[in-house]
């Protein structure tokens, strides 16, 4: 392993997060056993003591996990391609094993459900009497499956990392002809209908929040879901195109760098403020009929993922407009 100080300490703290959800879930299967919210035993009081405690205990450490995303990129991007040769961006240096791309997956994917637990987490307490202890301690089964095995792909990835092994980098794609699938993904047809798509989906969004109501709750959510997907799509085989200046590199590491203003960072801020804010429009009108205290308004998420919408669509097109060389 590389033994640097970034390295361990991202390591330690993932592995105590590991340590503290495995054994809040482990309290939190005793408590499904004996949890009665109408009775007033000791063990009642007793379990509601301790669920106060672990709820926030366990709230920080999902919290660690979001924040570690971020940070887990800038060690990829920043600072591992100065420590493995061969490596200029965070693509070579997921490649020194195979470890590295799993564990980007996993960490990327799993940030939405995190954010669903704080959000039962938040709503539990809003409650004296804890109406959503039960289902939060069931849904806390999958976040603590998620975070072991980030845990065990995080270790088997450190620890395989060595400065002997000589990877590759994005800088290949200059020298070698791209894979059928790339070729097929980047083709003129084909990109030009995602291109139109994501413009058509982007402006459908923006009106149905701008003129609610506008479309039914499961379609709003199935369109977000498809915009960020297009979105991804066509900023990896289009827009970077505009924000790198290269034609041939679609490598999107380079977007989280300092001398493209780590635009990378603010989009993808915004994709995940989308897919959030679609999970607390579906989740909050069920969590309110559990929970009898009102809770906040969705009208802040709602303006919230207007200006991430709008900002998703601008930012690209700004690229696209204003550079003085067009590629296509």
């Amino acid at each position: 392993m590389l033994a640097h100080p970034f390295i361990i300490a991202l390591l330690l703290t993932q592995i105590s997060v590991a340590v503290i959800v495995t054994y809040a879930a482990w309290k939190g299967i005793y408590a499904l056993r004996h949890w009665s919210a109408s009775s007033f035993a000791a063990q009642q009081l007793t379990l509601e003591r301790e669920n106060y405690l672990l709820g926030a205990i366990v709230q920080v450490a999902v919290g660690a996990q979001i924040v570690s995303l971020a940070l887990f990129v800038w060690l990829i991007n920043s600072y591992l391609p100065d420590l493995i040769r061969g490596a200029m961006c965070g693509a070579g240096a997921l490649e020194a094993n195979e470890y590295g791309y799993p564990l980007l997956y996993i960490k990327t994917i799993t940030l939405p459900l995190y954010a669903f637990y704080l959000l039962l987490q938040f709503a539990d307490n809003q409650a004296p009497d804890y109406p959503l202890t039960p289902f939060k301690y069931y849904f806390l089964l999958p976040v603590v499956a998620a975070i072991l095995a980030e845990t065990w792909l995080m270790t088997s990835y450190f620890f395989r990392l060595s400065p002997d092994v000589i990877v590759t980098c994005c800088s290949v794609d200059f020298l070698t002809s791209p894979s059928p699938a790339a070729a097929f993904l980047s083709s003129g047809n084909f990109l030009q209908i995602a291109l139109w798509a994501w413009g058509i989906t982007g402006a459908l969004l923006v009106a149905a929040d701008w003129r609610k109501p506008f479309l039914p709750l499961w379609l709003h959510g199935l369109l977000i879901l498809a915009f960020v997907a297009l979105s991804l799509y066509t900023l990896k085989y289009f827009f970077v195109k505009y924000i790198y200046g290269l034609p041939s590199h679609l490598c999107l590491f380079d977007l989280f760098l300092p001398h493209h203003h780590y635009i990378g960072y603010v989009l993808f801020l915004l994709y995940y403020i989308l897919i959030i804010s679609m999970m607390l429009s579906i989740a909050m009108p069920v969590l309110q009929k559990r929970v009898r205290q009102t809770l906040p308004s969705m009208q802040l998420w709602v303006n919230l993922r207007l200006v991430a919408l709008l900002l998703s669509l601008l930012i690209p097109l700004a690229y696209r407009v204003l550079w003085p060389h067009g590629t296509l």
